[in-house]
């Protein structure tokens, strides 16, 4: 999935504290070789993070010496007002040092979710690849990463329904097989809480109301999904934290300025 298309959290969590100081030490580097003054958007790959037994390696995908419709979420997220930095050191001939700003980990969770347009452009392709389709961004932002999710998922005029009759397809192969430890963990997730579909047309099923949510790959179901206005996801990944935010229902809203959320002040990854 493109990453302008993927939602994606800060803190991380699938990144360990080496794992992040090596992040910031490549970051650093590239920023530093290219005498990069203002912003810079790095794109990082990371091998490794859902393997316990292996060890994370850091490959660089592209960089860029520009902003990126994700720094105010990075703003927002940890308090630290990135766009109005990189101004001044770019306009009023100051250093990072000479402003003393120090770099903050948010105690909460933020997630930045992407609003597609696929409602406004019928017959298109509503699942996710390597081209970039989204037109916007929402974020949401809660103590647990399922409830941040949740309100993520709800600003995008998608909410996630706790109940009702679900369709959990994991036919294609970007879903685990139904057979392993990770397609029947999926599967009796959403079985807790939705009735799964037994409809032999799935797509009739869904234009008669009578499927709530969808996890497919199947593009003419997904096509439904958009016009029936049915809130389905198409990638394991997202599948996955739906569930944690359907866990997370229940949870408070957590309503408060994003300035008066705790962080602490502290570098990202575990190394100076």
């Amino acid at each position: 999935v493109h990453s302008g298309d993927s939602a994606c959290m800060i803190p991380p969590r699938s990144l360990d504290d080496d794992t992040l100081a090596r992040v910031c030490e490549v970051t650093e580097d590239i920023a530093r070789a290219l005498d990069t003054v203002g912003l810079l958007n790095v794109q990082l790959a990371v091998t490794g993070v859902h393997d316990a037994d292996a060890e994370s390696e850091v490959f660089v995908l592209e960089a860029n010496p520009r902003s990126s419709r994700t720094v105010p979420f990075v703003s927002k997220a940890t308090g630290v007002p990135i766009a109005k930095l990189a101004a001044k050191v770019m306009t009023d001939d100051v250093s990072l040092a000479d402003l003393d700003v120090d770099e903050q980990i948010p105690e909460h969770r933020s997630v930045k979710e992407v609003v597609l347009p696929f409602d406004r452009l019928p017959g298109s392709d509503p699942r996710l690849g390597p081209e970039m389709k989204s037109t916007g961004e929402v974020m949401g932002t809660a103590r647990s990463f399922g409830k941040a999710y949740d309100k993520a998922q709800d600003a995008t005029s998608k909410p996630i329904p706790e109940s009702g009759t679900a369709v959990v397809d994991l036919s294609a192969e970007e879903f685990p097989d139904p057979d392993t430890e990770a397609g029947e963990a999926l599967v009796e997730g959403y079985a807790e809480h939705f009735q799964l579909s037994e409809a032999t047309d799935l797509i009739e099923a869904a234009k008669r109301g009578e499927i709530d949510l969808i996890v497919s790959r199947q593009r003419e179901l997904l096509e439904v999904a958009v016009e029936e206005e049915i809130t389905y996801f198409s990638t394991y990944a997202s599948a996955k934290a739906a569930l944690e935010a359907i866990e997370h229902a229940g949870d408070d809203i957590d309503v408060m300025a994003v300035s008066d959320r705790p962080k602490r002040v502290e570098k990202w990854g575990a190394s100076e």
